[in-house]
């Protein structure tokens, strides 16, 4: 693009790019002058870290070392994920096959502990000595990116519009880096998927995005369960040193969680800060119950002798329903918390549970069941990152047309007192319909790592058991052959003829025998 400049000495002439560009050098060309060329300059930009939540996490600094960053192949020494930092890298990270399928590469860096994942700078790879000059300039044109608490188990980083792994744009140029940015999501993985390249292969150079993960210390002090509509904040708790501001944050009014968020319906027609969306055509309606599970009985003072929860219940005879809860507005700008709900969902594989993140401008889902789960009520469990702008959680629960089933929801609440670590599984429920464990009373839960049994044993397995069946098969004729073979040689009148009349002397198949056997006939008087 050619930029119009200077008609005199004095004047000031403002051009304006449109589309951001990453850098550290610019140049200016000029085209064409009057009496000789002659300017002063000044530019207009922002650091990347001037974002919310952009810090550079360590790849272009060296914080991460090298044995952090791994890939799933690599074409030599000089090429290997080390070589993948973000501009200090004299070359890049090259795949062991320039040609790879969609998907099938990666390149992966570990953080070290969890952080907040808010984006990635992508850059192409350079010029060396260990490959052609053509192929030393790739890049990656289209990418995804995955995530992860353990390394171990991936989640892709989703479309809200099509709730699919998104597809982001990558390098236009070899050597330009391009900044791709996300919605908070907490990890301590990442891994970069080159899904299309630049006709020279793929080569890659990256940089992390992010800040600090403020994680949730469990405290002493349990949160009661909501019986009453009154407006009340529990302060969160945060580690001051850990925050991304630092010093700055002190200026900072302290944070609070929503008031009426946390709610178990106990009181009829009392949603706390809750709200239907009217829009639907369908309300949860709240279900009655007196259960009451617990190492006591409950103080008739406090606790209600009916209590209640919510309910949304078809029996397969009108059209399908669909009804939405909407909480209260929520704003985590440098923290993420686990919200607990208890639910209910069963039926003939026509219910539908989800919960999703509504913003002004998004849409995202975080949490979705599709199918019967069974009369047993469950625990669900779901971590909602910092994001800096306000927003609503919603549920939503769907029973298609003519089918028959329930959903059901109960005491929803920010679990302060939940460490994020333990707030990333979708756990068995132990109280009935409607029941509120009393504070202090909560189950103890640990994670249990099982190891799946590898592919290759179901393979030893099947082997196994077809030589089990030949070896009795083998077995059972063997042992019919000698049944009647010292059978006939027991009996004393029994005759046997054989024949040995071949073509050739020789027989071509099992020779034929003649066996006549003599038996006493009772009746006879002879």
């Amino acid at each position: 693009q050619t930029f119009q400049a200077n008609e005199d000495a004095t004047e000031v002439v403002l051009n304006k790019i449109h589309s951001p560009v990453l850098t550290r050098f610019v140049r200016i060309r000029p085209q064409t002058w009057h009496n000789g060329i002659a300017l002063r300059l000044e530019l207009y930009g922002c650091r990347i870290t001037d974002s919310p939540c952009s810090n550079l996490l360590g790849m272009l600094s060296g914080l991460i070392p090298d044995s952090q960053i791994s890939a799933s192949s690599i074409r030599g020494y000089d090429w290997s994920p080390s070589m993948a930092r973000l501009v200090s890298s004299r070359s890049g990270w090259f795949p062991r096959v320039p040609q790879a399928q969609p998907g099938e590469e990666w390149l992966q860096v570990d953080l070290g502990i969890p952080k907040n994942i808010k984006g990635v700078i992508i850059q192409g790879a350079r010029g060396g000595d260990s490959v052609t000059t053509t192929e030393s300039r790739s890049f990656v044109k289209k990418f995804k990116v995955a995530y992860s608490m353990n390394g171990k188990d991936w989640d892709f980083i989703q479309d809200p519009k099509t709730m699919q792994a998104k597809l982001f744009e990558g390098n236009i140029h070899y050597d330009i880096p391009e900044v791709r940015r996300f919605d908070p999501v907490p990890a301590q993985y990442i891994r970069v998927h080159p899904e299309r390249w630049s006709p020279a292969g793929i080569g890659m150079r990256l940089e992390v995005l992010g800040c600090d993960w403020t994680d949730v210390k469990p405290t002493a002090e349990t949160l009661v369960p909501t019986l009453k509509s009154e407006e009340t904040t529990t302060p969160y708790p945060t580690d001051e040193g850990a925050t991304e501001c630092g010093d700055s944050c002190g200026d900072e009014e302290d944070f609070q969680l929503p008031a009426n968020f946390n709610c178990n319906f106990d009181l009829p027609e009392d949603l706390c800060g809750w709200s239907h969306d009217l829009a639907t055509g369908y309300t949860w309606s709240f279900q009655p119950t007196s259960t009451w599970i617990g190492n006591s009985e409950p103080n008739p003072e406090t606790v209600p002798d009916v209590k209640n929860y919510l309910q949304l219940q078809s029996n397969g005879r009108r059209e399908g329903q669909r009804a939405r809860l909407i909480s209260p507005t929520i704003y985590l700008p440098q923290s993420a918390v686990c919200m607990v709900f208890q639910y209910q969902a069963w039926g003939s594989n026509g219910v539908m549970l989800r919960v999703w993140r509504e913003a002004s401008q998004e849409h995202k889902a975080l949490w979705v069941i599709t199918e019967d789960q069974g009369e047993e009520w469950r625990q669900g469990r779901i971590i909602l990152p910092s994001y800096d702008m306000e927003y609503r959680i919603v549920f939503e629960g769907f029973i298609r047309n003519g089918h028959s089933g329930e959903l059901a929801l109960d005491d929803i609440r920010l679990g302060t007192d939940i460490p994020l670590e333990n707030c990333m599984a979708t756990l068995f429920c132990v109280s009935s319909p409607g029941a509120t464990l009393l504070p202090g009373t909560e189950p103890t839960v640990d994670t249990v790592s099982v190891q799946p049994i590898p592919a290759y044993w179901y393979y030893v397995i099947a082997a196994g058991g077809a030589v089990v069946v030949l070896v009795s098969v083998a077995l059972a004729l063997v042992l019919h052959y000698h049944r009647f073979r010292y059978a006939a040689k027991k009996s004393d009148h029994s005759i046997t003829y054989k024949t040995s009349h071949y073509a050739n002397g020789a027989p071509v198949a099992v020779e034929p025998t003649l066996t006549i056997k003599l038996e006493q006939d009772p009746s006879s008087r002879c």
